[in-house]
């Protein structure tokens, strides 16, 4: 009887702990917020903010295709991630750091930081 009721809870937690059908994995889904965080900025920086919609979809759209993810499955995906924050926790400072890398780089070699 002790046997099966472990069983059945290391089951459970099995069950409860994977991500659901149609879900991107973490590694997906942290590839396709850095690109997307990288869209906005360099809509940003060529002044496409508000007012610009279409321009601004089509520049997301092209994101999630070039990552062979439909809106509705980034959508579920986001939402799942977001109901699990333990699980999101582990995608977004993997693309803070990335997104770091990337502005460090992209710093003229004469380049000083503002004194505060």
């Amino acid at each position: 009887m002790r046997l099966r009721l472990f069983i059945l809870l290391v089951l459970a937690a099995v069950i409860v702990g994977c991500r659901p059908r149609g879900v991107l994995s973490q590694h997906k889904m942290r590839s396709v917020i850095y690109d997307l965080h990288r869209a906005d900025g360099i809509l940003q920086q060529s002044g496409y903010t508000y007012g610009h919609d279409e321009e601004l979809n089509a520049y997301y759209e092209a994101v999630l295709e070039k990552h062979g993810v439909t809106q509705a499955q980034f959508d579920s995906s986001l939402v799942w991630y977001t109901a699990n924050p333990n699980r999101f926790q582990l995608i977004y400072p993997k693309v803070i750091q990335k997104l770091e890398e990337d502005v460090e780089k992209a710093k003229p070699a004469d380049y000083q930081e503002p004194e505060e």
